[in-house]
């Protein structure tokens, strides 16, 4: 049986449709043997999700509770013309981020439109693959470091 060390998409109260904060999903990822976890908010444009301003603020979460690391990520809408829905400057603060696309941001247009998702679809597996690729304890995995 294969074991699970993370949980790399979980949302917290900050998205508007879950029911834990940062503290509690780390409470119980260290109660069932997870050592990492990745809080992937909502980015803006997601109704009743966060500010760009949580992702500036991030710096007072502490990086390990309870026994487990806590990675800092962001679900970043795309929209119509692929381009990401958040601002460099608070991507520069993640450690990864993963792509959504959501019907609130962005209209399928049908097979033309399909170019417009090669850029966010490219940023992804460029930040996936160093995340598995480089993973350091002593090192932040920032969307600029590739």
């Amino acid at each position: 049986m294969i074991q699970l060390i993370g949980d790399m998409h979980m949302h917290t109260i900050a998205s508007g449709h879950a029911y834990g904060t940062i503290r509690e999903m780390a409470q119980a990822a260290a109660e069932i043997g997870l050592k990492i976890i990745g809080i992937t908010e909502h980015g803006p444009g997601i109704p009743g999700t966060t500010d760009p301003f949580y992702f500036g603020n991030l710096k007072v979460v502490p990086r390990v509770l309870y026994g487990v690391e806590v990675l800092h990520g962001c679900e970043i809408n795309v929209l119509n013309d692929g381009t990401l829905y958040l601002a460099q400057k608070y991507l520069d603060r993640l450690d990864y981020c993963s792509v959504g696309i959501h019907g609130l941001c962005y209209e399928n247009a049908g097979t033309e439109k399909f170019d417009n998702l090669s850029q966010p679809l490219e940023y992804v597996s460029s930040i996936n693959r160093y995340l598995q690729n480089s993973h350091d304890e002593n090192r932040r995995h920032t969307p600029n470091s590739f």
